[in-house]
């Protein structure tokens, strides 16, 4: 790898991605809390759904993904159990290990907040200039890149 960046780099690449994030937020906003709020949902629970989207977890590999107490996380899981969005399995080899997993209804939730936010980053990133749009293309490609060899050395 490279040469890397000085802080004061990595202080405005900070400011410019949350900027960014800010922008397509506001662009994708209205869909996302009117989904957010129909659910009655926090931000902790729709960040446990996007987990479980990738698969069955325990409660004890969603605190550390979230880095939070497992207490903390069971919480949360429990109010998703009770809103039907949640199961929870016993595990096949350990009974005392529950495996958690979306339901049908926890799905349609999570694809819905997914629909909101593609959407209307799609719309934002569509009024772009086409040059401007080919830049932050190769750029973003080149990014993504770098962060996934970053994150698969560093778990290690």
């Amino acid at each position: 790898m490279g040469k890397k960046v000085d802080a004061k780099t990595a202080g405005e690449l900070n400011e410019l991605v949350h900027d960014a994030l800010m922008a397509f937020g506001r662009a994708s906003g209205a869909g996302m809390v009117s989904v957010i709020n129909e659910a009655d949902l926090t931000f902790p629970q729709i960040m446990i759904l996007a987990l479980l989207d990738q698969g069955p977890q325990t409660v004890s590999s969603l605190s550390e993904m979230l880095q939070l107490t497992r207490g903390a996380v069971s919480r949360l899981v429990d109010r998703l159990v009770r809103k039907g969005l949640v199961s929870r399995k016993e595990g096949d080899e350990d009974r005392r290990q529950k495996a958690l997993a979306m339901t049908p209804a926890g799905r349609r939730i999570h694809d819905c907040l997914e629909r909101a936010r593609t959407g209307s980053f799609a719309a934002a990133l569509s009024e772009l200039d086409a040059d401007l749009a080919a830049d932050l293309k190769g750029v973003m490609k080149r990014v993504v890149v770098a962060l996934h060899s970053l994150t698969s050395t560093t778990k290690r």
